[in-house]
């Protein structure tokens, strides 16, 4: 009984000092500048290999543009930093740089033993929706009018006299370019005036079309 009694106090005592061991890093890792966690930056992946040196230079321009962003803020070290604050510069920055804004700076401040300010991660760029304006009648009847003239130019070398008809062709159908040079005979019915698309053309250098 006293030997399990010992066992247990030990086992008490080791998990305290862990304890205390991490709440020091802790406390240490909020007073840090950002000049000294900017030293912190792991320099290798999780799978052991080292980073690549342009990972490493967006990652350290990351961070540099943080610390710029928070020192203007008035923060002069890490743990000072307002988690909205934080996120509120994080969401003004582009949807593509603000994923290795996130990353770099979760990475550093992780190395440091500190939460990371950020909260949750941003969505993805490819979940951004972007929005295109369609082409006013103006604006389709000039460039149909533009395809025809540089058609028609004398010294023309590399436009076939068919681009202006390629061009009307996708303005009235709203087909891809794609889906255009696929077409066949076969997919037209001039009888009942409709189109079917089955397929489209790509192109790749390395295999030619497809």
């Amino acid at each position: 009984s006293a030997g399990k009694d010992a066992e247990a106090i030990r086992e008490v005592a080791t998990a305290l000092a862990e304890k205390l061991t991490r709440d020091g890093a802790a406390k240490a890792g909020h007073a840090l500048s950002f000049a000294a966690a900017r030293e912190r930056m792991p320099l290798i992946k999780a799978n052991g290999a080292p980073k690549k040196a342009s990972t490493l230079e967006s990652a350290y321009l990351a961070w540099d543009c943080f610390s710029a962003a928070m020192t203007a803020a008035g923060c002069r070290t890490i743990g000072a930093v307002p988690p909205a604050a934080a996120r509120a510069w994080l969401m003004q920055q582009k949807p593509r740089w603000r994923q290795v804004l996130y990353i770099s700076i979760r990475q550093i401040y992780h190395a440091c033993g500190v939460p990371h300010p950020l909260g949750d991660p941003p969505r993805r760029p490819s979940t951004d929706v972007q929005h295109r304006e369609a082409l006013t009648m103006e604006q389709t009847l000039e460039l149909i009018a533009a395809a025809h003239h540089a058609a028609t130019r004398r010294d023309n070398r590399r436009i076939s006299a068919e681009y202006p008809l390629f061009i009307r062709f996708l303005v009235y159908t709203g087909l891809r370019k794609g889906e255009l040079c696929g077409l066949k005979w076969s997919d037209m019915n001039f009888e009942k005036g409709i189109l079917t698309v089955n397929g489209g053309l790509k192109y790749l250098s390395s295999i030619g079309l497809y």
